[in-house]
């Protein structure tokens, strides 16, 4: 037995979510509000962004190839990318329950630990890259 695959008219909540410019301008502001509402309510995530802010204006400074400045950039991409899923994870826990439980812990742990590694992987990222052109600088 095969279950029909539902199309647009028949969502279960009776909403549409439209097609071509109009979705992604749907798509755009939804995302926009997303980043909004982590401005207004996590410092991380600001602390975040501020820092990559620097780091983005000197990838675009450094003499660097157009691909080495567009790791460094999607870097720093990904650390605010991992961070702003880290958050949908906790306020998601939170939703479900405020009381002490150990998988939620385990689970906001690992949300945190992702976000830990993103930092790490573009710390890496940027010492390979501009690791030597500071070394020839320096010599």
């Amino acid at each position: 037995m095969t279950i029909p695959m539902q199309d647009e008219h028949d969502k279960p909540n009776g909403k549409r979510h439209g097609s071509g410019m109009g979705r992604m301008s749907k798509a755009l502001a939804v995302s926009l509000s997303g980043v909004r509402e982590a401005l207004r309510c996590e410092a991380a995530f600001r602390q975040e962004l501020a820092i990559g802010a620097v780091f983005a204006v000197a990838a675009l400074m450094l003499e660097v190839t157009p691909a080495e400045r567009g790791v460094l950039l999607a870097s720093i991409f990904i650390v605010l990318i991992v961070e702003l899923l880290n958050t949908a994870l906790e306020v998601t826990l939170d939703r479900i329950t405020l009381e002490e439980d150990p998988s939620v812990r385990k689970a906001k742990d690992m949300g945190s630990a992702a976000v830990f590694l993103s930092i790490v992987a573009a710390g890496v990222v940027w010492i390979c890259i501009t690791g030597p052109l500071v070394y020839r600088a320096l010599s």
